[in-house]
């Protein structure tokens, strides 16, 4: 009985003894594809950090991040709460028909919003002066649009009460604000408002890009009488294509779920083409201009290559520029954006002589007003998802990197 014991407890020390050290061999990795984060580095060895045990607490999480077969154990628990009754996995609520529902957000950052809404007041402030005027569009998320797909017991959220006390907030003759999430339930069932959304990704798919965009458009057009409103759906030529799709949301559950649950599809001009205009990274400079194709759908075209939003439409970017040769006017548009402004910013450049778009995060050796005092534009809109309703996106002031 006794060796028994004695040999179950040296297997056990020595499966534990083995693994570390095959931890501490094994090369690190900088992110994880599945979680969708950057992993804990090694820590520097310092004599302070040490001393206050930060040193311990850093390496704890490295040691955790950097374990060996650590998305092999990540998968396996997944798949054992998978197989359990309960309602997040995750964080996220998958429905019977692969929608995966991310778990309502509970707090209220009164703090943080209140510090969002001087940002924004002091921007539209900074911009009067200009002649420019600012637009703020709060898009639609599927967090919060979607979320009465959840299940009736789930408490409702704070995502948009914490919405609502943000533009409550903000000084309306510095600021044009305009939520068009209205227009989104407007009319439509739960499940056919969860539809304007990819199945797997926290994004919208083209349904909802397009809706987003045909609201903003009209929006701007009210003070802005000479830009085209052609946005109708009967304007443009729709198409899927069948590749499977990696959403952002899927890879938090190790693509547990099919990848086959959504499909990338494309609403393509039919009186304009995006091929008609002039395209450039990083400033309107010859020495900058590039191919559509190098910023727009840029994954491979192969049959069974698997497509991220990103490559179905376009990624995060520093900064990128469109002329339009054929516009109806000669405006010049700055959009600040975050991811959802990527499936339908050529689109918005229809409208405009000249379409900058811009990523706060993707600029971290300059600020927005350092950005804004040597470039002038007519109008000024921002389009950030109504979950970013505060952070690195409202620092106009400073220089942000986001991992």
């Amino acid at each position: 009985m006794k060796l028994g014991r004695f040999i179950l407890i040296l297997g056990f020390l020595g499966v534990i003894f083995s693994l570390s050290i095959a931890s501490l061999i094994e090369k690190d990795k900088a992110e994880s594809l599945y979680e969708n984060r950057t992993l804990a580095q090694e820590p520097v060895k310092d004599l302070k950090l040490i001393w206050s045990g930060q040193y311990f607490q850093q390496y704890e999480t490295y040691f955790s991040d950097q374990f060996v077969y650590r998305d092999r154990w990540v998968r396996h628990f997944t798949d054992l709460q998978m197989t359990m009754p309960q309602t997040f996995i995750n964080g996220f609520y998958i429905a019977k028909d692969n929608h995966v529902i991310a778990q309502p957000v509970t707090d209220f950052p009164k703090q943080e919003l209140d510090a969002s809404a001087k940002a924004l007041n002091d921007l539209g402030n900074y911009l009067q002066r200009k002649g420019t005027p600012l637009y703020y569009f709060p898009l639609p998320s599927k967090a919060n649009t979607a979320a009465d797909l959840l299940p009736s017991y789930v408490p409702e959220g704070r995502g948009v009460a914490n919405k609502k006390y943000l533009l409550s907030k903000i000084d309306k003759k510095l600021v044009h604000v305009t939520d068009i999430s209205g227009e989104f339930k407007k009319n439509r069932t739960p499940q056919q408002v969860a539809d304007l959304y990819f199945k797997t990704d926290h994004h919208w798919n083209i349904e909802g890009a397009l809706l987003g965009y045909q609201q903003v458009i009209k929006r701007l057009a009210k003070d802005f009488p000479n830009i085209s409103t052609d946005t109708a759906k009967s304007t443009f030529t729709h198409s899927c294509i069948n590749n499977p799709f990696v959403g952002s949301l899927n890879k938090q559950l190790l693509l547990e779920v099919d990848l086959h649950a959504d499909k990338v599809c494309y609403y393509m001009p039919k009186d304009y083409s995006f091929n008609d205009y002039k395209v450039y990274r990083n400033g309107i400079n010859e020495n900058n201009r590039t191919l559509l194709q190098s910023i727009y759908s840029t994954y491979k075209k192969q049959p069974n290559e698997k497509i991220e939003y990103g490559s179905a439409y376009t990624w995060d970017l520093t900064e990128f520029n469109i002329v339009n040769p054929k516009s109806t006017n000669n405006l010049r548009a700055l959009i600040i954006k975050d991811s959802y402004g990527n499936a339908a910013s050529f689109h918005m450049a229809h409208h405009f002589k000249e379409t900058t778009v811009y990523d706060i995060r993707h600029n971290p050796s300059r600020t927005l007003y350092s950005y804004l005092d040597t470039h002038q534009f007519d109008l000024v809109i921002i389009e950030y998802n109504d979950t970013y309703l505060s952070g690195p996106l409202f620092n106009f002031t400073k220089t942000v990197k986001v991992n």
